[in-house]
């Protein structure tokens, strides 16, 4: 298995302050998105409130549509096999 490429990107933004769980969702987004990564004109406090308000529909979505996550799922038994 070929080890893949690290490649090393200057002027990315940066975090002053403890944002860093904002930059890491925005970033796994513009990437998943295959959208270019902002280097200079990324607005942490846009991306935050729009990150809190995600996750609040999906709570309130949860809630009213009696919605489970998995992690939240009861434990499923262990599989038991009929063939030895």
């Amino acid at each position: 298995m070929e080890p893949f490429p690290i490649v090393a990107v200057d002027g990315l933004p940066e975090q002053v302050t403890a944002d860093c769980g904002v930059f890491v969702a925005s970033f796994a987004e513009y990437f998943i998105d295959g959208k270019p990564i902002p280097s200079s004109d990324f607005d942490v406090e846009i991306h935050r409130d729009r990150l809190a308000v995600l996750f609040y529909q999906y709570g309130m979505k949860k809630q009213t549509e009696n919605i489970e996550s998995e992690s939240e799922a009861p434990p499923s038994l262990p599989k038991i096999s009929l063939f030895f």
